[in-house]
């Protein structure tokens, strides 16, 4: 087996595969999209910063300073209104009511280890390496069941959003590989779901908790640990579509290894309603042009697998 046989891939790579072959071919020639909802993406990835300090059983400070450092690092120039909802003050009243209720001590959980990126084979041959960037490992306490958890924010936290993770393609991944690294059967998936709403501060009174409302607002903050549970026949089933997804991708990229070739991909977003919510969305009805590229797309290499600290193993 050649080195250029082997292929790295995660759910961020799979799931435009299934999707979109533009899209795919895209990310294979690392462009990422401009989306509208990147705003939102970044307060997610400003709070997984601040979990990670948490969860590594840092103090209430220290959690709050890698808060701080990730919020300047991700709105470094615009920041949002006071009165928006990723506003910094807005976040980090969300951020301390979390931690404050969730000291790592009263958790059913113990944390093996906190935020990492870790990869192994998929298939028996070792040819495609699987990648995912765990938040959590942790041991249930109850059972022992060693399990992985992922911290998820959302504007709200309904049942819409709660049953979208049902089967989902990142969570089954993330217990294909913790499975795999222990050894032992693991039965699923935590979602630690975090709601980024605006809280209240009008003065208007309550008729949950008889006062005005910016006397409350930190009561109306919303989490929500959720367990989703994957058998080994869905497990099984997400593998098979993994390998297919990832080979699908090898070809993609072999046969469209340019942004002159782009204009030639099929755009099966326009059939499967995936074209709504895409940041290639702008670039596509311009017409898919080399020249425009720049224009509506940002050029950046997307490989996890290089960063500091990923950590592979190969269970065959």
């Amino acid at each position: 087996m050649s080195h250029c046989d082997k292929i790295n891939v995660d759910n961020s790579a799979l799931t435009p595969v299934a999707e979109c072959t533009t899209k795919a071919a895209l990310l294979g020639l690392n462009y990422g999209g401009r989306s509208a909802s990147r705003d939102a993406m970044d307060a997610g990835s400003v709070m997984h910063d601040g979990l990670q300090k948490h969860f590594e059983g840092g103090t209430r400070d220290e959690s709050f300073i890698a808060f701080d450092k990730a919020y300047e690092k991700y709105f470094p120039e615009e920041k949002p209104a006071e009165e928006d909802r990723l506003s910094k003050g807005n976040l980090s009243d969300i951020f301390g009511v979390y931690i404050d209720r969730n000291n790592l001590d009263t958790q059913p959980f113990d944390v093996i280890r906190a935020e990492e990126i870790v990869g192994c084979p998929l298939d028996n041959n070792g040819t495609i390496i699987i990648w995912g960037k765990r938040d959590l490992l942790i041991k249930d306490k109850s059972t022992g069941l060693i399990l992985p958890l992922d911290h998820k924010t959302t504007g709200a936290v309904n049942f819409r959003w709660q049953n979208g993770w049902q089967l989902n393609s990142q969570l089954a991944g993330y217990t294909f590989i913790t499975g795999k690294e222990t050894g032992e059967m693991c039965t699923g998936a935590y979602v630690n779901a975090i709601e980024m709403r605006q809280l209240p501060t009008s003065t208007r009174r309550c008729a949950t908790h008889g006062m005005k409302y910016n006397e409350c607002r930190l009561e109306h903050v919303v989490f929500k640990r959720l367990y989703y549970d994957y058998t080994q026949e869905m497990i099984d089933g997400w593998r098979m579509s993994a390998i297919m997804l990832a080979n699908r991708f090898k070809r993609i990229k072999k046969n469209f290894p340019s942004l002159d070739m782009i204009q030639y991909a099929p755009m099966e977003g326009m059939f499967n309603r995936s074209c709504a919510f895409c940041g290639f969305n702008k670039y596509c009805r311009a017409g898919r042009h080399p020249h425009t590229a720049d224009q509506f797309m940002t050029q950046y290499e997307f490989a996890p697998w290089k960063e500091p600290g990923a950590r592979f193993f190969d269970w065959r």
